[in-house]
């Protein structure tokens, strides 16, 4: 210990004091953040209640076939090769546990399908459908489907 003019210096605690107020810095703006719940309970997350999510829903759907796949050329000469399909499908939702559970019931079929829907016939290339003008259809493509449109009408 030193004393200076009647002041006793203890160089040892003053600077453990200084280095102690430095230690204790806080920063102003906090880098973690949580949920405070609604309520005077101090911040607990006590009885906060999350939703329960929904269930995936299983969306099937059904294509009434008209006919083998084939080659389709359209008035211009380009070929394409796909189904010919009906305009009305048969859809069935279910919830994703009983579509692995069991089968689900598919609707009825139509008493007669449709072929064509103004003007248009339905094609299906790659399990992806997709209408198409007769127009746009070659000759011998436009008579095939008034053959099996006459045969559906039977």
């Amino acid at each position: 210990m030193n004393e200076i003019h009647g002041i006793r210096v203890v160089l040892g605690v003053s600077l453990l004091g200084w280095a102690g107020a430095i230690a204790q810095v806080v920063p102003t703006t906090p880098t973690k953040f949580g949920n405070r719940a609604i309520g005077g309970n101090g911040g607990a997350a006590v009885g906060l209640v999350t939703p329960p999510k929904p269930e995936p829903v299983v969306r099937m759907v059904s294509y009434i076939s008209l006919s083998q796949p084939r080659q389709w050329t359209s008035n211009d000469g380009k070929p394409i090769i796909a189904k010919l399909i009906a305009f009305e499908d048969m859809v069935v939702e279910t919830t994703k546990a009983a579509a692995a559970n069991e089968r689900p019931q598919m609707p009825k079929l139509p008493g007669k399908p449709t072929v064509v829907k103004d003007g248009k016939v339905r094609l299906l290339k790659e399990k992806q459908p997709f209408e198409v003008p007769l127009d746009r259809l070659s000759a011998a493509d436009r008579e095939y489907v008034e053959k099996l449109k006459a045969a559906v009408a039977k």
